[in-house]
């Protein structure tokens, strides 16, 4: 059973991945320059991003495998 709050955390993790893809094209076409560092920055933001879920997602297996040697 997937949780609602799971299903958002996916889509907005596929959304950032998406934008990913689309900021990484386009910033081989951009002449150095603000607009280009912008751009950059937003690329380190969003796998910044993605990190901070996949290390949330391991976090909370840690958790769930704690609590049900716990009630073994």
């Amino acid at each position: 059973m997937v949780l609602y709050s799971e299903m958002v955390v996916i889509m907005d993790i596929g959304m950032i991945e998406a934008n990913l893809r689309v900021l990484k094209r386009t910033v081989k076409y951009l002449p150095d320059g603000t607009v280009k560092e912008t751009v950059e920055r937003q690329i380190k933001q969003n796998l910044n991003h993605i990190d901070d879920f996949f290390d949330q997602l391991a976090e909370e297996a840690k958790h769930i495998e704690q609590y049900e040697q716990l009630n073994q």
